[in-house]
């Protein structure tokens, strides 16, 4: 399992202090964006700038027009760009075929108490799934166990999926979610009174 630290920042100087303490330290990065609407957060959207060149990132566009944030994405080195499940279908469209047009891997994200029908849908036209085990759009929320059920779910009926984990990963959490392929953790990385890469170790420990 990939321990992936998560980039949560307010403002420019938040996300570039942030990604400063892991980038080149660990072979993936996320970056959740916000816009403000789809969640109350916001987060910079100038992602051209924020993407520091050589770090692979996957990338969590909490947003409702995911497709007009692609332009910034080209000629980075992007994995994954998860769009929210919850937007209108409509707007699913529209990122899958862009993101075909521009060679991007999409993902679908799914809140706590969102179904998983979508992946009836769209199985064949994603390349992951981001499981939400938190309510979107802060750090340091506590581990929902709805998320258990849809783990399961995935991870047997949807095996071709890449699967990750986000929100209230820890030391006591990481256990419950050890199907997934990845889990993306801040609090217990960033919110340390040790070095972020500490954080990264601690939790691979916990999987040995």
């Amino acid at each position: 399992m990939e321990i992936i630290p998560s980039i949560l920042g307010n403002n420019p100087e938040e996300v570039a202090d942030q990604t400063t303490k892991v980038a080149g330290r660990v072979p993936i990065v996320h970056l959740d964006v916000m816009d403000g609407r789809f969640v109350d957060q916001t987060s910079p959207l100038n992602l051209d700038q924020l993407l520091l060149d050589g770090q692979r990132y996957d990338i969590h566009l909490m947003v409702y027009h995911p497709s007009y944030l692609f332009y910034y994405l080209q000629n980075k080195l992007i994995r994954y760009v998860f769009i929210s499940a919850e937007i209108p279908v409509e707007q699913i469209e529209v990122a899958l075929q862009k993101g075909f047009q521009l060679n991007l891997k999409i993902g679908l994200a799914f809140k706590t108490d969102t179904e998983l029908e979508l992946l009836e849908k769209f199985n064949k036209r994603i390349s992951a799934v981001l499981l939400m085990s938190v309510e979107p759009g802060a750090s340091g929320r506590i581990f929902d166990p709805k998320v258990l059920p849809k783990l399961k779910i995935v991870s047997e009926r949807f095996p071709q999926l890449w699967l990750e984990v986000d929100g209230g990963i820890n030391e006591q959490t990481i256990s419950k979610v050890s199907v997934a392929d990845a889990v993306v953790v801040h609090s217990a990385i960033f919110n340390k009174p040790f070095d972020p890469l500490t954080g990264v170790i601690r939790l691979n420990d916990l999987l040995q």
